[in-house]
């Protein structure tokens, strides 16, 4: 069968089918050729890939998209092996050449062969939402219609006209039914954000003022309450006890005036330390990263 096919690439090649190339073009598609030929024998497929893509670049004929469609299938595109293959049959649907047709032949028996391994999947998005997989835009109109992807991991991601998007990755393999996937995007929540804060040195600002107003209370409690002793020493002397009961209100407002003045300086010096650690160790920004949680629901029917 191999020899067949080589056969016919050589015939096919020297015909007008690179009808429109230039010499040069010409002999530079069949050395490609014969070079891919060769690395697809020895199975180096992928380097034959690349050779068949160059020809194709030439003049994509039925035999370069058989050989492309052999080279895809052994690199695990699939879904590109069966695109390949099934224009090769397209083409030599209305022909009359009987190497032609059996090459077709040969192609759509690949192409059948490859079919029950190529992973289908069902996306379901909302109306005027746009799909890309893997980067690549789907038509609209295939939403809710089986896709065929190759097998391995994918990025599916739906975007509303509003620019909300959400997405989801999938490891894809065959499966009966086909799985659905429903990518609905979602208000307000961007992809991924960045937000910077302003620096928060206002906080620092804030408690420094807090402790100035409490050292100053504090300074006015104790020249309120020195003023008070004063008056109590005329009175009474050294010894409390001896007051008369007329001052025992002066008495009971110099310990109120000693007890706050206490307090306030304490507050004060607490006040202090808060405001350094918020002037010096507390960062000056602070950056969040917010996600917007790009998962969808995977249903699969049983």
């Amino acid at each position: 069968m191999r020899s067949w096919v080589v056969a016919f690439a050589i015939v096919f090649l020297a015909s007008g089918a690179f009808a429109g190339a230039s010499e040069t073009e010409l002999e530079t598609a069949r050395r490609l050729f014969d070079e891919g030929l060769a690395l697809e024998d020895a199975h180096d497929f992928a380097h034959a890939l690349d050779k068949f893509q160059r020809v194709a670049a030439i003049k994509a004929t039925p035999q370069v998209r058989y050989n492309l469609g052999v080279c895809f299938a052994s690199t695990g595109k699939l879904v590109e092996a069966s695109n390949e293959w099934g224009r090769v049959v397209a083409e030599a649907r209305d022909s009359n050449d009987p190497e032609l047709r059996k090459l077709a032949s040969l192609a759509e028996t690949r192409r059948a062969e490859i079919d029950p391994r190529i992973p289908r999947i069902i996306v379901r998005v909302p109306e005027g939402a746009t799909i890309t997989l893997d980067g690549a835009p789907v038509d609209a109109a295939l939403a809710g219609s089986p896709l065929l992807v190759n097998p391995g991991p994918h990025d599916l991601i739906a975007k509303s006209p509003t620019g909300e998007t959400k997405a989801r990755h999938i490891d894809a393999t065959p499966a009966n039914p086909p799985p659905e996937i429903e990518l609905t995007p979602e208000a307000h929540a961007p992809d991924m954000a960045s937000i910077t804060t302003r620096p928060v040195r206002w906080y620092a600002f804030t408690s420094g003022g807090a402790t100035l107003a409490a050292f100053g209370v504090a300074l006015g409690m104790f020249a309120w309450r020195a003023d008070g002793i004063s008056h109590l020493d005329s009175i009474c002397g050294a010894d409390r006890q001896s007051c008369p009961q007329s001052a025992r209100s002066d008495v009971d407002r110099v310990s109120t005036q000693t007890t706050v003045a206490n307090v306030m300086l304490a507050a004060g010096i607490v006040g202090v330390v808060v405001t350094v650690v918020l002037f010096v160790v507390r960062p000056r920004k602070t950056t969040f990263l917010l996600t917007s949680g790009l998962d969808a629901t995977l249903r699969t029917s049983f």
